[in-house]
């Protein structure tokens, strides 16, 4: 591999790839190469298609990597959509926290990742699939449930709160918005970490405390 891309570069007179202490990336010749390239291999298909009538049957499989939230609430949805269409598509789908599903793609153990954190590394290209966001969720009896006027950070931290573990979007979300706000997850009474959206739910369902999770999943 390391003579083709030696030889391509000596083809064209420029780098196509930066080598450094993190690793080998493209380089601004690298990128344009690759957008080209990902043209010709397209209109290649499109000429095969033109020229030898009708598309043929889609197949293969698709490996799915997805976090908690879009795993239960957003894609099974749509992947029964996908089978309609492209039934003779073999889709597998791994549901996990949002950190260990970007790891799955960044090894290639999965074509495509659905998360609800956005990923840090540049081998990865990010666009956005779907919207939620996070809301507080209260016991049927507590005393917010009750009250018309916003919820203070003060009022916030003195709550015993139910936190996601570590690794989840949601965690990241929550940590992200109240350090905007002058506050930080330790600063929050926190009782129970729990592993999943539905296991905080139920959690502030039996009265351990408040949680922040997705409005699908409160709903």
């Amino acid at each position: 591999v390391s003579q083709q891309i030696k030889a391509l570069e000596q083809e064209l007179g420029a780098r196509l790839f930066e080598r450094g202490a993190r690793g080998i990336s493209l380089t601004e010749p690298g990128r344009q190469l690759l957008g080209h390239a990902t043209d010709i291999i397209r209109r290649c298909q499109e000429m095969k298609e033109a020229v030898g009538g009708a598309a043929r049957e889609i197949t293969g499989e698709v490996r799915l990597a997805a976090s908690t939230i879009p795993g239960e609430h957003l894609l099974p949805e749509r992947l029964s959509r996908f089978r309609t269409e492209f039934p003779q598509v073999r889709v597998t789908m791994v549901v996990s926290d949002s950190e260990r599903t970007i790891e799955e793609v960044a090894a290639n153990r999965a074509d495509v990742a659905v998360v609800g954190l956005r990923p840090r590394s540049e081998k990865l290209r990010c666009d956005v699939f779907a919207s939620d966001r996070l809301v507080i969720v209260v016991p049927r009896d507590h005393p917010w449930t009750r009250r018309r006027k916003p919820v203070t950070l003060a009022e916030l931290a003195e709550e015993p709160f139910v936190l996601r573990a570590p690794g989840s979007g949601t965690r990241q979300c929550l940590a992200e918005a109240l350090e905007d706000a002058g506050l930080s997850l330790a600063g929050l009474n926190t009782t129970l970490e729990l592993g999943s959206n539905e296991a905080m739910v139920t959690a502030v369902l039996q009265g351990a405390g408040i949680a922040t999770v997705s409005q699908l999943a409160a709903a």
